[in-house]
């Protein structure tokens, strides 16, 4: 060991060994430990939280988000997470009532198709803006399962690269499903 490194680690020992010096330390990781606590529970959903409209794309994890969402409607329910399945709703009023289980999102945009009376229709427009939209965590049976739907995925930008998780849609009765999957429709979330 180097006679300068040997010095240096001296000096740090009997730094940190002083009384008053590792009560200060203690202090400041400890308020630092408070403060981040208050942000992670500003940020997480609540009950005071739950008429905000977020916009996913906005975040800078928004797949955090979705799963915090699914872990309190798991908790304020006593269910598992495994039962969970999102259901998605799209409204254009300001004064959606939300219940206990869903969360309103903002921001989204539908590649490939439109979105009309919560059904899906394949459209020449490269994108439509989807006005507030209502994601729901409801108990899944084996009951509950739609025939006419399609499973879309959520990206975060246009790029595709971030695929932070998918929906399930009804489909207009004329439209074939395979042809969503054909055209690439997709959910992103920026504005």
């Amino acid at each position: 060991m180097a006679m300068e490194e040997k010095g240096t680690l001296e000096q740090m020992r009997k730094f940190l060994s002083d009384p008053q010096v590792h009560t200060v330390l203690v202090e400041r990781s400890t308020l630092k430990g408070e403060s981040r606590a208050r942000r992670r529970a500003a940020a997480a959903p609540n009950k005071k939280s739950k008429n905000i409209h977020v916009c996913l794309g906005g975040l800078f994890i928004p797949e955090a988000y979705i799963t915090a969402t699914r872990q309190y409607v798991a908790q304020a329910n006593s269910w598992s997470l495994e039962e969970l399945c999102l259901e998605v709703n799209v409204t254009t009023t300001q004064n959606a009532v939300l219940d206990a289980c869903s969360f309103a999102v903002t921001g989204l945009k539908l590649q490939g198709a439109t979105c009309s009376n919560n059904k899906l229709s394949l459209s020449n427009a490269i994108s439509t803006i989807l006005p507030i939209t209502q994601l729901r965590w409801i108990k899944q049976t084996n009951a509950d399962k739609k025939a006419n739907v399609v499973t879309l995925p959520v990206y975060l930008n246009f790029t595709r690269a971030d695929l932070i998780f998918t929906v399930d849609f009804e489909i207009a009765t004329k439209e074939d499903p395979r042809s969503f999957y054909e055209r690439g429709v997709a959910v992103l979330c920026t504005e």
